[in-house]
């Protein structure tokens, strides 16, 4: 996360998985309410101590790591392109390719 909306948008998807209400994440966090929507809503810059409680009653752990290693874990959330393909996938690759290519299915031609 780079920005503090980011961080926010975390916490607000972690309440909608855990179908967790405003008022009982407030009660978890003893924070009030309106401190813990406004958090969520990305319209206050929470204490250190208070954005650590939200994100525990979530499920969450505030974590501090070097650049490089976040850019990496980042990049480790993308889906892996595949590298090996079973020769069916291999022969409908080269038929998506020829089609895109010379808009013909080479296969069809007699």
């Amino acid at each position: 996360m780079k920005t503090p909306m980011e961080f926010s948008n975390a916490l607000t998807e972690a309440k909608e998985q855990h179908r967790m209400k405003l008022s009982e994440l407030a009660e978890r966090t003893g924070l009030s309410p309106l401190a813990v929507s406004q958090m969520l809503d990305g319209k206050v810059s929470p204490r250190l101590s208070n954005a650590m409680a939200v994100a525990d009653a979530l499920g969450l752990e505030v974590v501090l790591m070097p650049k490089g290693a976040a850019a990496s874990f980042e990049n480790s959330n993308r889906t892996p392109r595949r590298t090996v393909m079973s020769s069916i996938e291999q022969r409908l690759s080269t038929l998506q390719r020829n089609v895109a290519v010379h808009g013909v299915n080479e296969d069809s031609k007699e």
